[in-house]
């Protein structure tokens, strides 16, 4: 809903991706991406990522793919102990293995902020400008607070609700 990101083909860096993201609802614990693990592997969001065709970044999809496909042994070396299987956690993993296990300027930030709603949020409504969502409110589980977003690109995690809206989309 923003053209941020044409900023990506003006800038000299072959590998862009956020390893920040701001909830929009602005009270909810966010430390869980900070590191994939207590081990302390920095947490990189595969939610939006810039790359040129480079050999270094072939190199790089090769290494996801090969992740990806031996995600059992991965998890269990980087100690991961969620169940759920994120792009995030494999794309942060390669990011490391690439900067040679230690931090390193393999990747580089992304443009602007990346803000997210989380799957507790509803999205209910959107047009080309703006989204209209309901936040799960703090202290009360179920109720919600209405807010618009308006010319401002937000990673929605409620796949259900994003879904719902789109189909009203194209239904009319």
């Amino acid at each position: 809903m923003d053209n941020l990101y044409l900023n990506c083909f003006t800038q000299p860096n072959d590998f862009l991706i956020y390893d920040k993201a701001y909830d929009i609802a602005g009270f909810r614990e966010k430390s869980q991406f900070d590191f994939i693990s207590n081990q302390g592997v920095k947490f990189y969001w595969a939610t939006v990522i810039f790359f040129r065709k480079t050999y270094e970044n072939k190199i790089f999809f090769d290494l996801v793919q090969h992740i990806q496909e031996n995600w059992r042994h991965y998890k269990r070396v980087f100690q991961i102990e969620k169940n759920l299987y994120r792009n995030d956690f494999v794309f942060s993993i390669a990011i490391h293995i690439m900067n040679g296990y230690q931090e390193g300027s393999f990747s580089h930030a992304m443009p602007g902020k990346l803000f997210y709603t989380t799957d507790k949020d509803i999205c209910y409504a959107f047009d080309n400008e703006s989204v209209l969502f309901l936040l799960e409110k703090e202290k009360y589980v179920g109720e919600y607070t209405l807010s618009r977003w308006k010319n401002n690109s937000i990673h929605v995690m409620n796949k259900f609700s994003y879904n719902r809206c789109i189909d009203k989309v194209i239904n009319g």
